[in-house]
């Protein structure tokens, strides 16, 4: 006669990929089931106050989007348990999720011509209208020469909102752009600004 235990529960994590600042995405591998098939799951979470409530039950798939209204910027606790036909699990550990996304790309890049010579190109930009519930972090800058394909880096983890692009060739045209950078991820570039070193 085969031996029959409770399952385990499930290891949640967070599928960064669908998460955004108004919905979370778990999802978690086929737990030990105890030698018999689990059923389904339960989900509970924390809507930032302490207290744990259902979130959803009978849950078949291995993954579950809420539908539930999110505030975006808060952080989110869930926990589950797994179910057979012989019982359930003890809870899960807790995962922690913050509903956010990646901000909104730089915006009104533009030069500076007090700081434009032949030799280096000044230029300022704009954090985006909505930073994805997270604050800006730091920028992503980088440029290439209008002519070329691929842009390069030029600084990364960059404080400021205002940057100096020295060692450049007179008369030569270059084309930069910006990303931002939250908790979650960088933003797409901004649009594109062209200045010839001059």
């Amino acid at each position: 006669m085969q031996s029959v235990y409770f399952p385990d529960p499930p290891v949640l994590a967070n599928d960064p990929t669908v998460t955004t600042d108004l919905q979370i995405k778990l999802t978690w591998p086929v737990p030990f089931d105890g030698g018999i098939p689990t059923l389904e799951y339960d989900i509970y979470y924390d809507q930032s106050t302490g207290e744990f409530v259902t979130l959803t039950t009978a849950v078949t798939d291995l993954h579950y989007t809420t539908t539930v209204a999110l505030i975006p910027g808060n952080t989110y606790g869930f926990k589950a348990i797994s179910r057979s036909w012989y019982g359930e699990s003890v809870e899960s550990s807790i995962l922690y999720v913050l509903a956010a996304k990646e901000p909104d790309a730089p915006i009104n890049i533009a030069e500076v011509p007090a700081q434009t010579t032949g030799y280096q190109i000044g230029f300022v930009w704009q954090d985006g209208v909505y930073d994805g519930a997270s604050p800006v972090i730091d920028y992503e800058v980088s440029y290439k020469q209008t002519a070329a394909s691929d842009y390069a880096i030029h600084s990364s983890s960059y404080l400021n909102k205002y940057i100096i692009i020295t060692g450049l060739t007179p008369g030569v045209s270059y084309d930069f752009v910006v990303k931002s950078r939250n908790i979650i991820n960088f933003s797409v570039y901004s649009t594109q600004l062209t200045v010839v070193a001059a």
